[in-house]
């Protein structure tokens, strides 16, 4: 007969009483906290972040990008962080300008020079020698290069898990809602255009011409949208591509025309195809956009009316469709659906409709300033940092 092993059954006894009391505790701990029990149980949610690498010299942020997000951006749900450079200390001042008048959830960061560097002077690769767009004068200085060294590393300065690149010269002129980021199953969209006309861009990945054949910059829509994993992970691949650090592929890929934004988009494509969308311009299926680099003022006139009811006499409703559905420099597919931008709006009512009173007023409010100044005016933080 075989001989029970009691010592083995007392073991396996006590195990199944102390699971259990565990789960008895854990069930009373949820039952007396459910908000606890959401978090355990309930995937969290994604969280956002616009961004924008800009400089005390940028007037274009108090007059665009700023007073329009105050319109029509959520700040709670999707802060602004503003990366300025940590050597000026005219960067500084308007850093603490903005956080001292800040009605608004916007975050300063500030971005040390690469290396050893203490002035831009000392960072070869930020040299006008280096720089294929310097025919233009806007572009041929130190500063435009590092904004564009820059872009590769913008996931340093949040936490978000989302991340909305944005030029200090946009202005939003619809309400941003979550279904013009990303599909119902959270894939980011990727709006572009077919035909890449920037050959850095191939250089930068070591990708085929048919690879990369879109061009996401020349839509001029903004936000445009990255998961944070995206930013390092191109990084990686541009330096084991090029056999060094990535910094120092910059300094070789950067001598030709080449768009940061175009090489992140063709990377996640690519590379992490179930995480991004594209949307050419012929995708029967369309989509909204509320912000751009290249805007009129229209645009705004007319995203005030659609969505505070402000300005409604210099509008009509036709025009704000044709503002929120088409990309610059190409016709597309859906310019004619008028359906998908009425979606919009009732989407971005909704979102307005989960605001509280104090954000509605102030939204409002931007708007009513606007029509007051026919203009985006907020110099304040601007000539704070002049000195």
């Amino acid at each position: 007969m075989q001989q029970i092993n009691f010592f083995s059954c007392q073991g396996t006894l006590f195990a199944v009483l102390f699971v259990s009391v565990a789960s008895l505790v854990v069930l009373c701990y949820f039952f007396a906290s459910p908000s606890a029990a959401r978090e355990w149980f309930v995937p969290k949610a994604p969280t956002f972040a616009l961004i924008v690498r800009t400089y005390s010299g940028e007037k274009r942020l108090h007059t665009h990008l700023l007073p329009s997000a105050s319109m029509f951006v959520d700040g709670e749900r999707f802060p602004l962080v503003i990366v300025l450079d940590a050597e000026e200390a005219n960067d500084h001042r308007l850093g603490e300008c903005l956080e001292r008048y800040n009605p608004r959830n916007w975050n300063i960061r500030y971005e040390a020079l690469p290396g050893n560097a203490s002035t831009i002077a000392e960072v070869p690769f930020f040299a006008v020698a280096f720089n294929p767009w310097a025919r233009n004068a806007a572009y041929a200085h130190p500063g435009y290069m590092r904004q564009l060294w820059s872009t590769y590393y913008l996931e340093q300065h949040t936490s978000a898990d989302i991340i909305g690149v944005v030029d200090a010269d946009t202005s939003f002129f619809g309400v941003l809602t979550a279904e013009t980021i990303h599909s119902d199953d959270g894939v980011l969209f990727i709006r572009a255009m077919t035909g890449d006309r920037y050959v850095g861009d191939a250089a930068a990945l070591n990708a085929t011409t048919s690879d990369r054949d879109f061009n996401a910059m020349r839509t001029n829509r903004n936000p445009m949208w990255f998961h944070r994993s995206t930013f390092s992970a191109c990084r990686r691949h541009i330096a084991t591509n090029w056999n060094s650090t990535f910094d120092e592929a910059f300094t070789a890929f950067m001598t030709r025309k080449t768009s940061p934004v175009n090489v992140l988009s063709q990377f996640a494509i690519l590379h992490q195809p179930e995480l991004y969308q594209l949307v050419l311009q012929n995708d029967t299926r369309g989509i909204v956009s509320v912000a751009s680099n290249k805007w009129k003022p229209q645009q705004v006139v007319s995203g005030c009316c659609a969505t505070w009811n402000v300005a409604c006499d210099q509008v009509t409703a036709a025009n704000y469709s044709q503002f929120l559905l088409r990309y610059d420099n190409i016709a597309v597919a859906w310019l004619a659906n008028a359906m998908l931008a009425q979606a919009h709006i009732v989407c971005a009512n909704r979102a307005i409709g989960h605001l509280s009173t104090r954000q509605v007023v102030r939204m409002r409010s931007a708007c009513l300033h606007y029509q007051s100044y026919r203009g985006l005016h907020d110099y304040t933080c601007q000539q704070a940092s002049e000195g």
